[in-house]
């Protein structure tokens, strides 16, 4: 973008006033949620597979010494067999020590990875935030896109500690293995588990769905409730001014209302969830043990198999119980990662072409060409615009509110393609052309400027961020702002706070235009850039824009004739179209719209 200044506050009205960009997605499924999981784990496959060998190792051992127990009493006990028992001794003894040290090293590959995994998902999500434009920030709130961001990328996080930290995975691989292992050492047993099985997971399976719908409903009202505060919070001077205390009060106290009754019921049914399978489970396992006893009475099974068999049988048991307490907390995650789906779903409104190339420097002149724009379902904000802005020339747009000026500026920062006709730089449709090479020539200074909370320097060098210090100084002089800079406290090393709160408003805005003049920009934007100033400041940034030209082209919006005045064109907007054009003198003397403002 031209600046970071264009990159927010030059959206249209009517933009608000269309249909939400983030639609309610359809709560994804649990075995949605795992595959989604899976796939970006898999981006990771050595890790993964070092992992995977681990937790097989682990199981494995867990697994091995439970079912030496047979051997222990059968044989070693029972039979009196001094040299098994102590070559089973020996052999645990080595099997702890080595699931000890497997384990260590399980736990820093799952930390490492679900920590790439995470972060891979961070940095895709706010990647795509930039790519998406100006129309989705303009129907999207922002408190609600933190959440995403945050609450929601942080329930994605306790699914990826669930399934590979904190001992998911090895639950899974405990039934997956351990279920055989019991039909070897007792099949009847094994079968009767078994066939109890179904009965034990279905019992909770039928409240999944809705679990994951509350679950969802959670997530949206935990965005609405931080979207109202992050407002409100930006908007103390107008609740002041205005006392509007009580009302905000209101709406919070309706939306944290809707968040608690969403909460208790998405907890009350994730337990649901959890506590019935919990309990099939309790009761099958003593079902389990009757039988087995049963069995050794009747001399058709022995002690040993049975006190290998049980102890294996209760870790299988509490491992299928671990994935059942599990079940709420991803249904919580897989809401989170339907809501970060929501946002990596949505396409960019502007694309750059697959064969897009590089715009070449503008020489000659910029052309819209019939041009029309609408924002969401309102009326149309351009409607047929046709204009030519010779290189080197200094041009001003004036209009009353909602002509259209700011949207002249849009189309041609291609913040937004047109809906119909054109807009080209030497004959280059910018649709053709590459963003960067677009972004290289042109610069934008709008009417409300942003600075980040860093120093005046660093504000100044984001227009290039390798710039020497005289180069710096250079464009703060011709802002008309380095004897201001120099009077601050720490000078350009000096803080400028939260959106340049520690400034005033005129200081912000010559930031804003030193930031814009150091690109070296071929083309320069002004939206009321100078509106915040007074005049003896104005009037020393306007000698400084009409020095620009003829080596850059420099397109004015403002409402003060005294600026329009000195342009070398005039064009004249209103309701989205152009009803004059000339210059100062050649309109006054038309007496129509321009004399009239």
């Amino acid at each position: 973008m031209g600046s970071p200044d264009s990159a927010r506050g030059h959206v249209s009205p009517d933009a608000v006033m269309a249909p939400p960009a983030l639609k309610p997605a359809k709560p994804m499924s649990m075995g949605a949620l795992l595959l989604r999981l899976g796939r970006a784990v898999s981006l990771f496959p050595r890790a993964t597979a070092i992992l995977m060998f681990a937790l097989l190792l682990e199981v494995g051992l867990e697994l091995g010494t439970q079912a030496s127990l047979k051997y222990f009493i059968d044989e070693g006990l029972v039979r009196k067999d001094a040299k098994l028992l102590l070559l089973l001794i020996v052999t645990l003894a080595a099997a702890a020590i080595v699931n000890s040290a497997v384990g260590l090293a399980r736990d820093y590959l799952s930390a490492w990875l679900e920590t790439s995994v995470l972060r891979d998902l961070q940095e895709k999500v706010f990647n795509h935030l930039q790519r998406l434009s100006l129309a989705y920030y303009a129907r999207t709130r922002v408190g609600d896109l933190v959440a995403r961001f945050s609450t929601d990328m942080g329930e994605v996080e306790g699914a990826l500690y669930n399934c590979l930290g904190s001992g998911g995975m090895t639950s899974f691989f405990t039934l997956v293995f351990g279920i055989p292992t019991l039909f070897w050492l007792d099949a009847r047993l094994a079968l009767l588990g078994v066939l109890c099985g179904p009965l034990v997971v279905l019992s909770g399976m039928w409240m999944v769905p809705r679990a994951a719908a509350a679950a969802y409903d959670v997530q949206q009202a935990r965005g609405a409730v931080q979207a109202t505060v992050q407002e409100t919070i930006s908007a103390q001077a107008t609740i002041k001014a205005f006392s509007l205390a009580a009302a905000e009060r209101a709406s919070i106290v309706e939306r944290l209302t809707t968040y608690f009754r969403a909460n208790v019921r998405s907890n009350l049914l994730g337990y649901i969830v959890y506590r019935v399978p919990h309990a099939a489970l309790q009761l099958q396992s003593v079902l389990i043990l009757a039988a087995g006893a049963f069995l050794v009475l009747r001399k058709t099974s022995t002690v040993g198999s049975l006190l290998a068999f049980y102890p294996m049988f209760t870790s299988i048991i509490n491992a299928a119980s671990d994935l059942a307490g599990r079940l709420p907390t991803l249904l919580h995650s897989a809401a989170g990662m339907t809501r970060i789906d929501e946002v990596l779903n949505h396409k960019p409104d502007i694309v750059e072409a697959p064969d897009a190339k590089d715009l070449p420097l503008l020489q000659k002149r910029i052309e819209l060409q019939n041009v029309h724009l609408r924002y969401g379902e309102r009326s149309a904000a351009l409607a047929g615009i046709d204009m030519q802005i010779p290189h080197g020339s200094f041009i001003a747009l004036v209009g009353s509110s909602g002509s259209g000026k700011t949207s002249v500026l849009n189309v041609m920062l291609r913040l937004y393609d047109p809906d119909q006709g054109s807009v080209t730089f030497d004959g280059h449709d910018l649709r053709t052309a590459t963003e960067a090479s677009l972004r290289a020539q042109i610069r934008a200074v709008l009417q409300e400027p942003f600075l980040l909370n860093t120093s005046v320097r660093a504000n100044i060098a984001m227009g290039k961020p390798f710039a020497t210090d005289e180069e710096i100084v250079e464009a703060s002089t011709a802002a008309g702002f380095h004897e201001s800079a120099l009077a601050l406290s720490d000078g350009y090393n000096t803080i400028v706070g939260e959106r340049g709160s520690n400034l005033a408003v005129g200081q912000r805005q010559r930031i804003s235009i030193a930031r814009a003049l150091l690109g070296n920009p071929r083309v320069l934007l002004l939206d009321e850039a100078t509106a915040a100033l007074d005049s003896r400041t104005e009037a020393a940034v306007l000698t400084t824009v009409r020095s620009l030209t003829p080596e850059r082209t420099v397109v004015f919006v403002t409402h003060r004739l005294k600026i329009a005045a000195e342009a070398d064109a005039i064009y004249v907007l209103q309701s989205g179209r152009i009803v004059e054009h000339g210059t100062h003198a050649e309109l006054l003397s038309k007496g129509g719209e321009y004399k009239k403002l």
